[in-house]
């Protein structure tokens, strides 16, 4: 009897383990499973599904522009690194394809380009400014990335930033011959102090438009004296008057600002105070850039500040920077008023948006701080008038 009894108890043992053997098996093959569905997930969310714009534009814009003088403006913009495949696989003007309509009729278009343009590699030995045991987030685009986007219409180049100078004044003097080869025109950088405080002037439909591209926030390495090559700063000792110069001297003020934090909520009280004592010196508009995320618009003071314009071209991915806009200014001697097109990023080329709900994303962010009577949302358009 009690061999019987140690034999079914061997034998109920050996069951438990067969048992709990297809069980751990169950458990594994369903885990792997979700694991695998997870990392498609998020594969999705970060690459997008496959976009592939290579035979044109998706997207018929209607202009707003009548008697107008139109500015067009986008934010951050970096079509190398992780971009640069899709653009040799697919060609450098993919990124624009779906949204170069927009600023076909306009008088200027703009963009701030978060990069070095560079004639060479982009290494310690062609650039000796920087050493090979630095960790800082060099960002650099090639003459074809830069003529592509001059060739989609794009006519101006915000270059105040703190990537302009990555790599040191000979990557400096290389993005300013590059600029000059491709006849485009760009602000906030020079061979010196006076050539990186001057705006982009312009007299259009009988009126002077002016335009200042700045940074807040100091580039890793801003050559040292104001007769080298650099970037125009906030803190630059005689910033105020310079601005207060051209402002007094043109019917239309642009600030171009570099500010701010990446992936802020909402501006900070310094971004706030910089954009309107701008405003009140006689600045008509302020656009920001760097945050890499959609903040809101804010009328002040007859002007109006756009806090930032999150990314346009730009390989940088999270759940809230993917949603994104295009602005227009639109003025005459009568009226003046702003409009935003909603654009998503997928696999970092800006599509427009004409679903609500995604359009909602980019305009939610954009009026967070207006009252609904400030703003009208109409064929698929944002327009704040100011």
């Amino acid at each position: 009897m009690d061999n019987q009894v140690q034999e079914y108890s061997k034998i109920s043992e050996f069951k438990k383990k067969i048992l709990i053997a297809k069980r751990n098996k169950i458990n594994f093959s369903t885990a792997f499973v979700a694991v695998l569905a997870g990392i498609s997930f998020l594969l999705v969310l970060v690459f997008g599904k496959e976009t592939d714009l290579t035979a044109g534009s998706n997207y018929e814009y209607k202009t707003l522009k009548t008697n107008h003088t139109k500015i067009t403006f986008a934010g951050d913009v970096s079509p190398g690194r992780y971009l640069r495949a899709t653009g040799e696989q697919k060609g450098f003007d993919v990124f624009y394809q779906d949204v170069k309509s927009v600023w076909k009729d306009s008088d200027v278009s703009i963009v701030n380009l978060e990069a070095s343009p560079l004639s060479e590699k982009p290494n310690a030995r062609n650039y000796s400014d920087i050493t090979a045991n630095e960790t800082k987030i060099r960002l650099d685009v090639t003459k074809d990335e830069v003529k592509a986007l001059k060739d989609t219409g794009i006519n101006l180049i915000g270059f105040a930033n703190n990537h302009a100078s990555d790599y040191g004044i000979k990557g400096l003097q290389d993005s300013f011959s590059i600029f000059k080869e491709l006849n485009l025109e760009f602000v906030g950088a020079g061979n010196n102090i006076n050539e990186a405080i001057k705006p982009y002037s312009k007299v259009i439909n009988g009126k002077s438009v002016s335009i200042v591209g700045i940074t807040d926030r100091a580039p890793f390495r801003v050559a040292g004296g104001y007769n080298l090559p650099r970037v125009f700063t906030t803190s630059y000792i005689y910033t105020d008057y310079e601005l207060g110069r051209t402002f007094n001297s043109n019917d239309f003020n642009i600030v171009f600002i570099h500010w701010g934090t990446e992936n802020a909520l909402r501006p900070d009280s310094d971004i706030q105070e910089l954009g309107r004592k701008y405003i009140d010196m006689g600045a008509d508009l302020v656009i920001g850039a760097h945050p890499h995320v959609l903040l809101p618009v804010e009328k002040y003071n007859g002007g109006a500040i756009v806090y930032s314009m999150g990314n346009f071209v730009f390989d940088q991915v999270s759940s809230r920077n993917p949603y994104s806009a295009i602005g227009s200014v639109y003025f005459n001697d009568s009226e003046r008023f702003l409009e935003f097109l909603a654009i998503k990023s997928e696999k970092g080329i800006p599509i427009i948006q004409e679903d609500n709900s995604n359009m909602n994303k980019s305009f939610d962010a954009l009026t967070r701080g207006l009252s609904i009577e400030d703003y009208e949302i109409k064929d698929g358009k944002l327009i704040i008038e100011f």
